[in-house]
């Protein structure tokens, strides 16, 4: 996602040639087949019943339709008509999104289940973003390296494709592997229902803040990405050391994932993904102060200031994600990770989706000059075009604040989520007896109804 959310709006624009108005359409239109297969493959994946369990079968039979979806994905066809690129570009990209459905629902499913522990599940998210920031950092900084330092631009981008299909493709079986699920979990197959696979989860009040403070922190968090190549290009004249930027976000990103660990078990996760927020807010605001002679030093230490305020919200939302289930299982009485690992990732990409429209309808409205291709001995060249004062100042307004705006309502929306640490431990405690199939009493009556009402809005 994060490949995508920083070079693809560009690849679209200025390897494929298309006009940024069809370009966000492209990533647009797939969103519809998203809202149908995301929920779905959830149910799905939650129904499924095999000898490896009910999320894993689909991690062995990704790793061939990743490396697949990927290097499609990033091919620099070169038809003569715009409407032929673009066609290629709509039908790779919902390819990509159908297999990314499939590997994605189940993987993230997955993660409520290693671990029951409320602290706990704040420590594998850390470790888990460590790793996931590292191969980010890969993804943010690699292909531009690729692109300086191959001559063809056909060819780097293939090689661009091949790549980081392995990449992303071959961890999928050690997940297969090396992972297990909890069989307790995995109850008999109900006749399927949309209103109670569907509806009645969005009606849990926690998991709407929940999933609304990941819609918005992801908005905010590909605008920058997919902003900051044009930023850096066309404003600060540092297009070439856009990486170092973007690699600075994910290095200081990476060093202080322990430090909100640390401070989620003093402060709670809702009170550090607010600090966090803060200090990203702050962030963005500053670039109002950079300008063309910042140089390589400015953009790095921008680059931090931005990771130090990403870090806690992005490993926050994760861990808080990860109690979502427990709650559904004190209302329904089920295990239905599925069912919220296929919302969520359908507001991821939908977030994706949002972002990448918004700049690309962004840099329309302000008039951005597409670039040419000169071909030398063979060779194609693509030709940065001169951009006006217009589309300069239009472009650091909406990097400054636009980001700003939805940072704030995810903010906002984590003031309204309920569940803490003290909560989660009277949860953990109701559901083990329930699971046990201890006796009822009034009292244990009372408790379920108190936590009802509290985490889910229901009496």
């Amino acid at each position: 996602m994060t490949l995508l959310a920083i070079y693809y709006l560009h690849f679209l624009t200025d390897v494929l040639r298309l006009s940024p108005l069809l370009a966000g359409v492209a990533i647009l239109m797939s969103k519809g087949w998203d809202a149908v297969s995301d929920p779905l493959m959830g149910v799905i994946s939650d129904r499924t019943r095999t000898r490896f369990g009910r999320r894993r079968p689909y991690f062995l039979a990704g790793v061939p339709l990743v490396l697949v979806a990927v290097t499609g994905l990033w091919y620099p066809v070169d038809f003569s008509a715009e409407m032929a690129r673009f066609a290629f570009a709509l039908g790779t990209y919902l390819f990509f999104s159908t297999v990314l459905t499939m590997i994605l629902i189940p993987y993230y499913a997955l993660s409520s289940e290693l671990t029951l522990d409320y602290n706990e599940r704040s420590k594998l998210m850390a470790v888990r973003m460590v790793f996931a920031t590292v191969a980010t950092m890969a993804s943010a900084i690699v292909p531009v390296l690729v692109v300086q330092h191959v001559e063809s631009v056909h060819t780097a981008y293939v090689i661009i494709g091949v790549g980081f299909g392995l990449l992303f493709s071959l961890p999928f079986l050690a997940v297969f592997l090396f992972t297990r699920e909890r069989k307790e979990f995995q109850q008999p197959r109900e006749r399927f229902s949309f209103r109670t696979s569907i509806i009645e989860p969005l009606r849990i009040k926690s998991f709407r803040w929940i999933l609304f403070m990941y819609l918005f922190t992801f908005v905010a968090t590909d605008l920058i990405l997919a902003i900051s190549l044009y930023f850096t290009t066309y404003y600060l004249d540092l297009g070439e050391n856009t990486s170092l930027a973007i690699g600075s976000i994910l290095v200081v990103q990476v060093f202080v994932v322990p430090c909100y660990f640390l401070l989620s078990k003093r402060i709670g996760k809702r009170k550090t993904f607010i600090v966090s927020g803060t200090i990203w807010i702050a962030a963005m605001l500053s670039s109002l102060v950079l300008s063309p002679g910042v140089g390589k030093l400015g953009l790095i230490l921008f680059g931090g200031f931005v990771g130090l305020g990403t870090s806690g919200m992005l490993t926050m939302v994760w861990a808080m994600f990860m109690d979502v289930p427990d709650i559904d299982e004190l209302i329904s009485g089920k295990r239905r990770e599925g069912v919220f690992a296929g919302i969520f990732t359908f507001a991821r990409k939908a977030a994706s989706a949002l972002g990448l429209f918004l700049v690309s309808i962004l840099l329309h409205v302000a008039g951005f000059q597409s670039p040419s291709v000169d071909v030398v001995n063979g060779v194609r060249t693509i030709v940065s075009a001169e951009q006006t004062d217009s589309f300069v100042l239009a472009l650091r307004v909406v990097f400054a604040f636009l980001p700003v705006v939805f940072i704030g309502i995810a903010l906002i929306c984590a003031i309204g989520f309920p569940l803490t640490a003290s909560l989660h431990a009277r949860l953990n405690r109701h559901l083990a007896r329930r699971r046990r199939g201890e006796p009822v009493d009034d009292d244990e009556r009372g408790e379920a109804a108190e936590l009802k009402r509290i985490l889910a809005g229901g009496e």
